[in-house]
C-alpha cells in the first residue's frame, strides 16, 4: 500500500488535554551531543556537565519506547534540567523509565523528581540510589524528604550496568500532607498493577499539583553517573505500558513551552463533545492518526502557538519513525481514502490558498452522502454551513471574511473530514 502522510500546520497559538493517553513521552529522538534544552527541556539548576543526547545503549524487552531513538546521560553532578505536561490536580500520575547506574555512593541521592511549573524548589516524588560496600545497588523513594530514615529503600540486590525498568506512581489525595509516592522496580508489562514494594513514609507539605519531570545531578559526593531513556508519563498503568489507542479524545489546555503529541490507529477527535481543546502562545501540539483527525467547534489555536496533524498508514506514530522530508510543513492536505465498506470518498478544493471564491467537489462511490458541509474560522465561530447531496459541487465565497486559515468540515453520515482553507 502506498504510503499516505498528511501535515497540516497553523501557526497561531492553543489548549490542550487528553482521555487516556501519554502527558509526555521522550525518547531522545535528537542527534547526538546536542543539549537537552535544545528539545524542550529547561535547566533550572547548575551549569557544569551540561545534559546532552548520547548514543543509544540500553533497552528493555517489552517496554513500548525501548529501542527508540538515543538516550541521555548524568553526571554525579552539574546541570538539572525538567520538562513540562499538562498540569494534574487529583489523581495518580505514573512516570515509567529505562536507567542503567554506572556509578553510585554509599551515600546516595535521587536523580529524578517530579514538580509543579515554575520549579522552584519543591521536589516531590524523588527517586534515588545508592550502594554497599560491594558495589550492590539500592533503589529508594519518597514524597519529597531527603532524610535516609523518611526514605523507603529496596535491599541491596540491583547491580551496577544493568538496565531496570522503573515506575514512578504519584497520587495526588484531597487534604494537606498525604500525598503518596511509590516505586516499582522491573514490573511485568503485560500483567496489571501489582502492589507497590516500595512507599514513601514522609507525609510533608503537598505540592497541589504535578506538572513536570525532573533529572537531576547530585552532589559529587552523594549522586550517582547513570543512562536513563524511555520517559512515559500517563495517568493510569495502561497508558504507559500500551501501545497505540485505537481512537483517542483530544480536550484542555497546551500552554506556553509545552510540546506534546498524541497519537491513535484510528481516529482522534478534537473538542469533541462540546468540550474545547487550546493551544496557546508558544504551545506546540502534533497529532497523528492512522485514519481521521476530527476538529469540532472548541477547537482553538492562537497566535504564536503551533498545531500540526499527520495521517499515516506506515505506523509513523509519536514514539515512530520521524516522517519523510519531501512531506513539507504547509501542503495542502488530502483526505484519506475512508476505511474498507464506508466507500472511497475524496474531497478537491480550488484555487487553495483562495482570494476568496473557491469550489469543491466530492466524491462518493457509492452515492450515499447525507449531511452538510460547514465552514469554520480556526478560533471554532461559524461562517456558512451547506446542505450535502450525492455528487456535490459547490462555488463557495468567502471574500467578505478576513484573511487567515479556516477549517471545512464535511459531515456525511456519521463520519467527519476537515481540509484546510487559507484565505489570502
Amino acid at each position: 500500500m502506498k504510503k499516505l502522510f498528511i501535515l497540516l500546520v497553523i501557526s497561531a497559538g492553543a489548549v490542550s488535554s487528553v482521555s487516556g493517553q501519554l502527558l509526555l513521552e521522550e525518547n531522545f529522538d535528537y542527534p547526538v551531543g546536542d543539549p537537552l534544552t535544545a528539545h524542550g527541556w529547561n535547566a533550572h539548576s547548575g551549569t557544569t556537565n551540561v545534559i546532552v543526547v548520547t548514543p543509544a545503549s540500553i533497552t528493555y524487552s517489552g517496554y513500548p519506547p525501548s529501542g527508540i531513538g538515543n538516550e541521555t546521560t548524568l553526571a554525579r553532578c552539574g546541570q538539572d534540567v525538567n520538562r513540562t505536561f499538562i498540569s494534574q490536580y487529583a489523581g495518580d500520575v505514573y512516570i515509567s523509565f529505562l536507567v542503567r547506574i554506572v556509578s553510585a555512593t554509599l551515600t546516595g541521592d535521587f536523580f529524578l523528581h517530579l514538580g509543579c511549573s515554575p520549579v522552584g524548589s519543591s521536589f516531590k516524588g524523588k527517586v534515588f540510589v545508592r550502594r554497599d560496600g560491594s558495589n550492590h545497588l539500592s533503589f529508594g523513594v519518597s514524597q519529597s524528604s531527603n532524610i535516609t530514615a523518611m526514605i523507603s529503600y529496596s535491599h541491596f540486590i540491583y547491580s551496577l550496568n544493568t538496565t531496570y525498568l522503573m515506575v514512578l506512581k504519584y497520587t495526588i489525595l484531597p487534604g494537606p500532607k498525604n500525598d503518596i509516592a511509590c516505586l516499582f522496580i522491573n514490573p511485568d508489562v503485560n500483567l496489571p498493577e501489582p502492589v507497590a514494594r516500595l512507599t514513601s513514609y514522609d507525609t510533608p507539605s503537598d505540592p497541589g499539583e504535578i506538572s513536570l519531570v525532573a533529572l537531576r545531578q547530585g552532589g559529587e559526593s552523594s549522586g550517582a553517573a547513570l543512562k536513563l531513556d524511555g520517559i512515559r508519563v500517563g495517568t493510569s498503568w495502561d497508558d504507559i505500558f500500551t501501545g497505540v489507542p485505537d481512537q483517542l479524545t483530544v480536550t484542555g489546555t497546551v500552554a506556553a513551552g509545552q510540546s506534546v503529541c498524541y497519537d491513535a490507529q484510528h481516529t482522534i477527535a478534537v473538542a469533541a463533545d462540546q468540550s474545547a481543546f487550546t493551544v496557546a502562545r508558544g504551545g506546540n501540539i502534533t497529532l497523528i492518526a492512522g485514519q481521521n483527525i476530527c476538529f469540532y467547534p472548541g477547537t482553538r489555536v492562537y497566535t504564536g502557538g503551533y498545531l500540526s496533524t499527520f495521517i499515516t498508514t506506515a505506523g509513523n506514530y509519536c514514539s515512530g519513525q520521524s516522517f519523510p522530508r519531501e512531506y513539507i510543513p504547509g501542503k495542502d492536505a488530502e483526505i484519506p481514502r475512508s476505511p474498507e465498506g464506508t466507500g472511497n470518498r475524496r474531497v478537491t478544493l480550488f484555487p487553495n490558498p483562495t482570494p476568496g471564491q473557491f469550489y469543491i467537489e466530492l466524491n462518493d462511490d457509492e452515492g450515499t452522502m447525507n449531511g452538510f458541509v460547514a465552514i469554520y474560522r480556526i478560533t471554532g465561530e461559524l461562517v456558512m454551513k451547506r446542505v450535502l447531496n450525492p455528487a456535490f459541487s459547490a462555488k463557495f465565497d468567502l471574500s467578505s471574511q478576513p484573511g487567515g486559515i479556516y477549517l471545512m468540515q464535511i459531515v456525511d453520515h456519521d463520519r467527519m473530514e476537515v481540509v484546510k482553507i487559507i484565505k489570502q
